[in-house]
Formats: C-alpha cells, sequence, structure tokens
C-alpha cells in the first residue's frame, strides 16, 4: 500500500490505459487506488484535463489542519488475516502475564491456568511452550513455526525482545516505553514535535508522539515537503549503505508517458542533497570509478545492499570538490569527472544600498553558494563565482536586475541571455539602449 500511495502522491493517479507498463495488474491498481481515495478524501483533488479524462492527486498544500504530516499513518498499516490479528493480541495479552515461580521448568515457562495469572510485563516464555499455552487457555492451534515466524517479526519491530537461555530463545516484551517520556525532561516532547515536522525520517517522531499519547501542538509550517515521508524507507537504506561504505543496487521507475521505465544501477552513495528550490531530495553516487550521478530518492523503488567501497572517502573528497563550483545539479546527466573543462567565470556589479536595501545584500550573500561578496566603494559591491556551467547561475543574476552595474563571464551564452533579457525590460519600460 505505501508503494502505492508513493505512485500516486509522485505521478498522480492515472487511467487504465495511462497504467501499461507498470509491474502489477491494473485490476489491483484500481482496488489500491479506491482505497487511497477513501482515505485522503478531503485531501485529494479532481483535475479534469480534457477529452472526458480526470486525473486524481493527493494535494496537502498550505493545509494545517492536520497537525501533523498524515502521510506518516502510512507507515503503520499492515494487512492483517483473521489468525495474524488473533495471534497479536493473544501474544501481549500471554507475555503481559507472569506465571507462578514453582510452574518453571528450567529454561521452559509453562503457563498455569488462566485465573492464576497475575499481570507483570516481565514474564519470558518459550516459542514452544507459547505455542501449547494458546491451545491450552484460548482453545485455538497454532504450529510452532507459525508462532516462531510471528515472534521474530515482533522482535524486529520492537514490539518484543529476545534472550538465548542454553539451546532455547525466550521472548518478553520490550522494556523501554515511551509512555512517561514527558517525566525525562520538560521539553523534551516540543523537540520531537519539531523533529517530526522538520526532519528526515521524522515517522520515528511520530510512533513516539503515538506511545506518549502526546500530539503536536506547538509547530505549524507553512511549506512542509510532506511528500518527503513516502521516500523515507528508501532514504533510510541509503543512509545505511553511506553508514557502512557500502555500493548499493538501485531499482527506479520512470515514467515516459503512459510507459512505465525500470532501471536497475549500481553505484556507491555518497551524500543526500535536498534542493532548496523544488524540496526535491538527491543520492550523489558513485558510479564506474569516476563518474557522478544524481538520482531523486522519489523515483528509487527499492535499494539493495552491495559490496563494501573501499574507495569511500576518495569519492567524498571528490564530490565536494565538484560541488564547490558547481551551481545546480541535473539528476538527467551524469558527470565524468574526467571530462570535466575549466570552471567559467561570473562577475556580477550591484548597486545596493546598504542602509534601505539590506535585505537584497544579505540575500546575496546567503544565497550566493560558494561566491564571494566584496565592497568596491560605498553602496557598490562585486559578487565573484567560479562555476562548471555559468548558465546554471543565470536565473539567480537576473533575479537582482535595477541593482546590476555590469556582468561579466567565460561563457558567451550566458553574456547572451544577460544582454537578451535586459534589452527585453528596456523594451518594456521604454528605456533607451
Amino acid at each position: 500500500m505505501r508503494e502505492y500511495i508513493r505512485e500516486f502522491f509522485v505521478f498522480g493517479w492515472r487511467s487504465r490505459n495511462e497504467y501499461k507498463g507498470y509491474p502489477k495488474s491494473v485490476s489491483s491498481y484500481d482496488k489500491e487506488k479506491n482505497r487511497a481515495e477513501s482515505w485522503f478524501e478531503d485531501m485529494s483533488r479532481r483535475d479534469p484535463v480534457g477529452g472526458g479524462r480526470i486525473v486524481f492527486s493527493i494535494s496537502l498544500s498550505g493545509d494545517t489542519r492536520y497537525g501533523r504530516n498524515p502521510l506518516y499513518e502510512i507507515w503503520k498499516t499492515k494487512t492483517f488475516t483473521g489468525n495474524d490479528l488473533s495471534l497479536y493480541f493473544i501474544l501481549l495479552d500471554l507475555l503481559s502475564r507472569r506465571p507462578n515461580a514453582d510452574t518453571t521448568e528450567g529454561v521452559h515457562l509453562v503457563m498455569p491456568a488462566e485465573n492464576e495469572f497475575s499481570d507483570n510485563p516481565d514474564a519470558e516464555m518459550a516459542a514452544k511452550g507459547i505455542a501449547d499455552e494458546i491451545s491450552k487457555v484460548y482453545g485455538l492451534a497454532y504450529d510452532d513455526g507459525t508462532v516462531r515466524t510471528k515472534l521474530k517479526e515482533y522482535c524486529e519491530n520492537g514490539i518484543l525482545e529476545m534472550q538465548r537461555a542454553g539451546k532455547k530463545i525466550l521472548y518478553s516484551l520490550y522494556g523501554t516505553s515511551w509512555k512517561n517520556i514527558a517525566d525525562v525532561s520538560e521539553n523534551v516532547m516540543e523537540a520531537i514535535d519539531f523533529f517530526v515536522e522538520a526532519a528526515p525520517l521524522g515517522v520515528i517522531g511520530s510512533h513516539i508522539q503515538d506511545e506518549a499519547g502526546s500530539w503536536n501542538g506547538a509547530f505549524v509550517f507553512s511549506d512542509d515537503f510532506v511528500a518527503h515521508t513516502l521516500d523515507d524507507e528508501v532514504l533510510a537504506d541509503l543512509l545505511d549503505a553511506i553508514r557502512n561504505r557500502r555500493e548499493v543496487i538501485i531499482h527506479t521507475n520512470r515514467y515516459d508517458g503512459s510507459q512505465c521505465i525500470t532501471c536497475d544501477e549500481r553505484a556507491a552513495p555518497i551524500k543526500i542533497m535536498s534542493s532548496v528550490e523544488n524540496g526535491r531530495r538527491y543520492v550523489a553516487m558513485m558510479k564506474e570509478g569516476r563518474k557522478l550521478i544524481f538520482r531523486e530518492l522519489e523515483i528509487i523503488h527499492s535499494v539493495e545492499p552491495g559490496e563494501k567501497s573501499p574507495d569511500f572517502h576518495k569519492y567524498r573528497e571528490e564530490l565536494d570538490k565538484y560541488l564547490r563550483k558547481c551551481w545546480d545539479i541535473d539528476p538527467g546527466h551524469d558527470v565524468d569527472l574526467d571530462g570535466l573543462k575549466k570552471p567559467e567565470h561570473v562577475q556580477m556589479k550591484l548597486s545596493i544600498d546598504s542602509k534601505r536595501e539590506m535585505r537584497i545584500l544579505r540575500r546575496l550573500m546567503s544565497e550566493g553558494r560558494n561566491g564571494t561578496v566584496m565592497v568596491e566603494t560605498p553602496n557598490v559591491y562585486v559578487y565573484k563565482n567560479e562555476l562548471w556551467n555559468a548558465l546554471d547561475i543565470m536565473p539567480f543574476v537576473m533575479s537582482f536586475t535595477g541593482h546590476i552595474l555590469s556582468f561579466k563571464s567565460d561563457n558567451e551564452k550566458a553574456m547572451q541571455i544577460f544582454s537578451d533579457n535586459i534589452e527585453k525590460m528596456r523594451s518594456m519600460y521604454g528605456c533607451k539602449s
């Protein structure tokens, strides 16, 4: 279901004809689309696109009614069979009660009759004993293998913990709880509330909120990229690979018109990057020796860990060196580090009143990306930068139109763009050249 929601949010809800080429069936797509639409009914939008066709999309922009990213609930859903659901509650019930001491036979704890149970969260039972007790107390038959599989799953999810006792494995309820977290520190929940919406993998904080019975009442975000939570599983796998200096195989899905194009790529992840302009997250990776690739997390379907990357530190140095002269990245263009040309120079002279227009000067310094700002004369400033491609900086340069006294660059196309834009501005306002 998380996979479908991710597809719906990134690419929108497509018609049956547009869905051709996707690995899953069209009927399954329709069923999950209807389920998602019922979940997000008050947040979904229907846009007519012509020909009598309507495209559905999920829109959370500017909606602060929820107090928390509603997409976190997607990570807390699971499909259960009737037997799965019964077993879940039975296991929690059994392990929340402790048998009398005289019923213990070595490390194999046998539960007494139901009316002799006493409440205690520290009860430990072997899987065989649990299966036998389920049959005796609840009259339900589960084989040992099913019980062990569920116990292992609950241990992985942090619900139970296990320990070895000789040749047996004992299970008990996980002892750590966040229910009384407010007693640890007066402001710790406010820190978690902020983390939930502001940090990557904020879904972890939402689980803590649930456990503590808390809800965000202090923070509201006007620009909140809630869709990032749909990439959190991919992000966690990539961060784990970076921490362990491992290569990965990423499986990506791209849409070309109505067709889904799948691709597998092997590379060493180096750094996670976030765009300050569009909010997208990217992973920078080194492929085939000295080729840098940048991939949007939203198109990565899954991540498969690979072998150790012995050259990770060298890759990180080469990436940092490249980024120092990079204004923007193009996820569709791989960078051959051996084929890089010399960086191109950019120089812009601006007239800025330091008393009345300090906000413009601050923006020049804060958004200049590795550039330098120098004072030439009072209220005249010179901005300089070196870039692999000076064309990338032109939107930033033109945003200072009206303050620019001169502009110079090694890139002739950049100079032409600047000249053409200035001429258009002059003609619009009736100015002479």
